[in-house]
């Protein structure tokens, strides 16, 4: 059975809709939240009508981050005084103090070094070990084989026939084709 909305539910509704879209929610949570279709969410945000509307609401929301902004710039030398005296205060444990100093030196850009580990593999593979590849990927049903063409298919990707390609790479014969998905 369907439901009769009167003007001013509708308007409501869109206005609920642009606001918790200002808010940084999905569509689909939207939707999930005001118990109607997500195909209803999209039409309204689509919509000249509630643009104005949404654009009004970011305006207020930009507005109010810059309020914020200018609050924290302005607590900033009384927040930074406040450190100070518990850094050198005889009462704070040396644990807070060590803590406090760590947050600050972060903040400024002299953080803690980040470890980054990568592990990197170079590997020489003959003739010979990519046919036995070749071979296996063929029995799992990851490799088919094709026609010859004057491409090579791998992966999903075709790569030209090139002079200056591996040294002992027959590319006699049929072309091999990867199905499935690539990563780009």
């Amino acid at each position: 059975m369907a439901t009769t909305w009167t003007i001013q539910q509708c308007r409501q509704q869109h206005k609920e809709i642009n606001r918790l879209a200002t808010a940084g929610y999905k569509d689909k949570e939207i939707a999930d939240m005001l118990h109607i279709a997500p195909a209803t969410v999209r039409n309204t945000l689509a919509s000249p009508v509630t643009a104005e509307h949404r654009r009004e609401l970011e305006a207020m929301r930009d507005a109010a981050t810059v309020d914020i902004a200018k609050d924290i710039k302005l607590m900033a030398p009384a927040a930074l005084e406040i450190l100070n005296n518990m850094i050198h205060s005889e009462d704070t444990q040396n644990a807070v103090k060590a803590k406090v100093c760590l947050s600050i030196l972060d903040r400024a850009g002299y953080g803690p070094v980040q470890k980054m580990e990568t592990l990197n593999a170079n590997v020489h593979i003959t003739a010979h070990d990519l046919n036995e590849i070749k071979a296996r990927a063929r029995t799992m049903g990851i490799l088919q084989k094709e026609e010859k063409s004057d491409e090579r298919t791998i992966a999903g990707t075709v790569h030209k026939e090139d002079d200056d390609r591996e040294p002992g790479i027959d590319s006699s014969g049929p072309t091999d084709v990867v199905r499935g998905e690539t990563s780009g």
